[in-house]
């Protein structure tokens, strides 16, 4: 069986679907990355695997190869609220544990019971 040779449009996919596979790794290893020397190589690493992808994107865009689906207001509506519970849930997960500067076991009072144990979900 023959196959056709790959063509521009499939390359730059290709291309921009390794890239974003490519610049989560990096984002995720930076977050987790101990030594700041490290944390700071893996974040400029990430940040030109985005500006490559980036490119990729505006390369298919421009062709109109890649056309993405534009949110309709309702859906702008639920992402803005569901980013509002996100927040909601990070600041509930984040109370109690001690400001910059305190030190870890440090315990504000009055202790809640989610210090002590996973923090808890109220749905």
């Amino acid at each position: 069986m023959h196959q056709q040779p790959l063509g521009d449009r499939e390359l730059a996919s290709d291309c921009l679907f390794m890239e974003k596979a490519i610049a989560e790794r990096y984002h995720w290893s930076s977050i987790e990355a101990s030594d700041p020397e490290l944390r700071r190589t893996l974040e400029q690493i990430h940040d030109e695997v985005h500006q490559g992808a980036k490119r990729l994107f505006d390369y298919l865009h421009r062709k109109g190869w890649y056309q993405p689906r534009y949110a309709d207001p309702s859906t702008w509506e639920w992402f803005r609220g569901t980013i509002r519970g996100f927040q909601q849930e990070v600041g509930t997960a984040m109370h109690g544990l001690p400001s910059p500067g305190q030190p870890w076991g440090y315990v504000p009072q009055p202790a809640s019971p989610a210090w002590y144990g996973a923090v808890e979900r109220r749905y």
